[in-house]
């Protein structure tokens, strides 16, 4: 099997978010399973390492390669590498990115029969590959190359979908063709996500119930009619996470390395040293909640920031750390001034602090009011930090509540996106910290539980070998 892997970032190539990691992993795991892969993205101004030109005469295309010799073949364009972002700068989004993708997306079908790599599934990622599967079908499909070729598309957010205004710089026959019809209208602007939905053999996202919940109003953003009408043709497949990056084990980037074993003592030792890294107290009796993530309204900061007082009331301590939207920065800023002793926020990307709030935290924060898969909770439970999540995507997927099911339980989750369940769940959780049979038991199903690349790779095989078969 053949599977052509189409994503605007790969990590460790590119990276502005989840989708490079996903992107840089998932086609490592799937080549392990005996799966062909090759990958192709734009080449940005800010690539580095070994690249080389693909040596293929009139095409603008290099490579490189990631995990084991797996070739990355890059399209080339003044578009991608004049400019040192991917998709934007200060300003704002690129003007032209529905060309620079468009142009992108037309040159990896047009790359695949000049390389000679005919796969049996083209695997799109997110809007910026949106345009692949319509191109493949009102362009390509008529050559004998590729007849056969399905495509799968992976929706990551559905908030981010590709709307532009209509495309008047577009060339008239290519509008016509393309963009004057139903399949890219949405409000009298131009949704390449819309159009990759309507038009590829099958659809998926990242998490088991955000496939449902996507078929609702609530989290549609919109698109909730075009994607009931595909239902049959949508299923949700849980992300993983590296193991090989995130294990406590072999983490240089944390205090003192710890497995399953020794974690209730390691993870003191780890505790006490972000206590000290982010100047709170060293209290051994008073749990310590991480938040790790965007600074953002998705990812709960409007309830956190609204729980405050409810939250510095509790026998607790807080720490925050992320980037974000800048109009959070303040408030944040002065809660920590105004409680020193309980609140400590870092507002930098860190890539070493959130490995030691991983290892260090008791419980990690994460009230998401949407999380289409989520990774922070899956990376905690990896750490022995427990996480306390509302119930929605892949955090419904993944958090197994203590009230729901004693036994397996892994975490804390709250049903009910309002300051009252929120804090409620947050004082239950402080007080199972202080049962030393309960928490234990809650940090070693955390640890026990296998969120791998391995196990969703053989989920997108059976996707795969399904999808042939139709």
């Amino acid at each position: 099997m053949k599977i052509a892997f189409c994503a605007s970032e790969i990590f460790p190539l590119a990276k502005t978010g989840g989708l490079a990691d996903v992107a840089g992993a998932l086609p490592i795991a799937l080549s392990e399973l005996g799966i062909e892969v090759a990958l192709f993205m734009p080449r940005y101004q800010s690539l580095e390492g070994d690249i080389q030109s693909a040596g293929i005469s009139g095409l603008n295309l290099s490579k490189t390669t990631i995990g084991r010799n797996l070739n990355v073949y890059l399209i080339e364009h003044r578009s991608f590498s004049s400019r040192a972002g991917l998709y934007g700068n200060e300003k704002g989004d690129y003007k032209d990115n529905f060309k620079r993708f468009g142009y992108y997306s037309y040159q990896t079908l047009n790359v695949l029969e000049k390389i000679g790599f005919q796969p049996d599934i083209i695997h799109c990622h997110d809007w910026h590959t949106a345009l692949i599967p319509v191109i493949l079908k009102r362009l390509f499909r008529q050559k004998k190359f590729y007849t056969h070729i399905k495509t799968l598309f992976t929706i990551h957010n559905l908030a981010y979908q590709g709307l532009f205004e209509q495309a008047q710089d577009v060339n008239a026959q290519v509008k016509k063709k393309f963009f004057d019809n139903h399949e890219f209208e949405f409000y009298h602007k131009v949704n390449f996500l819309k159009a990759a939905i309507i038009n590829s053999d099958y659809i998926s996202t990242v998490s088991p119930a955000y496939a449902k919940e996507i078929l609702r109003y609530e989290y549609g953003c919109g698109l909730e009619g075009v994607l009931y009408n595909r239902k049959d043709h949508l299923t949700g497949i849980l992300n993983g996470i590296d193991y090989q990056v995130w294990n406590p084990k072999t983490d240089t980037m944390i205090s003192v390395p710890y497995s399953a074993k020794d974690v209730l003592e390691k993870k003191t030792v780890n505790k006490e040293f972000l206590q000290r890294e982010v100047k709170l107290p060293l209290n051994k009796k008073v749990p310590l909640f991480g938040f790790v993530g965007r600074i953002s309204h998705q990812k709960g900061i409007d309830l956190i920031l609204e729980s405050f007082p409810e939250l510095l009331k509790l026998n607790a301590q807080w720490v925050i750390q992320g980037i974000g939207n800048e109009h959070y920065y303040k408030p944040l800023k002065e809660w920590a001034k105004k409680y020193p002793d309980k609140v400590a926020v870092r507002l930098a990307f860190d890539e070493h602090l959130a490995h030691e709030i991983y290892a260090g935290a008791d419980m990690l924060l994460m009230p998401s009011n949407y999380e289409p898969c989520g990774l922070s909770q899956m990376i905690s439970m990896r750490y022995g930090t427990v996480p306390v999540v509302f119930k929605t995507g892949g955090l419904a997927d993944t958090v197994i509540d203590i009230e729901h099911n004693s036994s397996k339980a892994n975490g804390f989750m709250f049903s009910s996106y309002n300051k009252k369940d929120f804090v409620n769940t947050l004082e239950f959780a402080i007080k199972s910290y202080q049962q030393k049979k309960v928490f234990p038991k809650l940090i070693k199903n955390g640890m026990n539980c296998n969120f791998s690349w391995k196990e969703s790779a053989k989920r997108y095989q059976e996707l795969y070998q399904c999808l042939l078969s139709e």
